[in-house]
């Protein structure tokens, strides 16, 4: 691998994103611009807060890692101090080009607490703790304010500073009781997670409620659009066959059907479905109110006060 590769822990720079996508998944998520830079000045400062752990540690790295770049001469400590400033010095740059104010103060707080843990708390009481404040402004950077990433940044803070507890006594070994401890305290955080999660996919109360309004006005709507779309359907129908049947009650000649459709189609400005009346098998008369026997025109419809043969219901 590339010297500078394993300096700054290329292939696990990928568990850094993580951190401010789920910040920005707590609420409102900021634009695709502020997400991604995010992102990146994550990954820088990760990365360069691997280079500047190495040019602390190499002399003890010497004694116990002899593999890694700067105790194997592959890297000067110097080069290793000039990668790690300059990618938190980029980190700076990219939260502030792109996001502003705001994402720079975190980028900076970051980076002075990556400081800090390297050069001053890792071998002390304060190491996890410092670790752990690390990764919630991590979730914070990512987050559209910091109330709404507080929750899930705390989540992340307290399971970063148990595994940080637990990693400290990896070569000298640990004790039952913080073992124990560090098991019953993920086991809570991650049962904390899973209901977290679960309220933040379930919709609220009043979201539910107007769905359901809304879905039954739908349906009255479509109900009613379909019942007048229905009566007026068969109305016409009703009437283009009874126009043809009295015309030819009455002896008058087939008018065509166009006009006959057109003008039986004609119905009064209020919308009303329309009543045709039965007419007689014997063509003497009709309900509509007309004389028996009266011979109307083919194709036009008597004008009076509602009771013509098309009658309004």
């Amino acid at each position: 691998m590339n010297p500078y590769a394993e300096l700054v822990r290329l292939p696990a720079v990928l568990s850094a994103p993580g951190d401010p996508l789920l910040g920005a998944a707590s609420g409102a998520a900021p634009s695709v611009r502020e997400t991604s830079a995010a992102v990146a000045s994550s990954a820088l400062a990760y990365m360069a807060g691997m280079a500047l752990n190495d040019f602390a540690d190499r002399h003890i790295d010497a004694a116990e890692r002899p593999h890694r770049p700067i105790p194997s001469g592959r890297i000067s400590s110097n080069q290793a101090l000039a990668v790690g400033v300059g990618l938190l010095a980029a980190d700076l740059a990219v939260a502030w080009t792109c996001s502003g104010r705001r994402a720079a103060l975190y980028s900076l707080a970051t980076g002075t607490v990556v400081l800090t843990y390297d050069f001053a708390a890792k071998n002390t009481a304060a190491g996890p703790w410092a670790m752990a404040a690390c990764r919630f402004l991590d979730v914070q950077r990512g987050s559209p304010s910091f109330r709404a990433g507080l929750w899930p940044a705390s989540l992340v803070a307290a399971h970063t500073y148990v595994i940080t507890r637990v990693s400290r006594d990896e070569v000298g070994g640990s004790t039952p009781a913080l073992a124990h401890a560090s098991a019953a305290s993920t086991a809570a955080i991650a049962a904390a997670t899973l209901l977290t999660a679960a309220r933040t996919t379930r919709p609220p109360a009043t979201q539910v409620e107007q769905s359901r309004a809304s879905q039954v006005g739908e349906v009255s709507a479509g109900g009613r659009g379909t019942r007048v779309g229905a009566i007026r359907s068969v109305g016409r129908d009703s009437r283009v066959s009874w126009a043809s049947r009295l015309g030819e009650a009455l002896g008058v000649g087939g008018a065509s059907p166009a006009g006959g459709a057109s003008d039986v189609h004609e119905v009064s400005s209020a919308g009303r479905a329309s009543h045709v009346g039965e007419v007689s098998p014997t063509g003497s008369g009709s309900r509509t109110g007309g004389a028996p026997g009266e011979v109307l025109a083919a194709g036009s419809a008597p004008q009076g006060d509602g009771s013509s043969w098309v009658g309004g219901v």
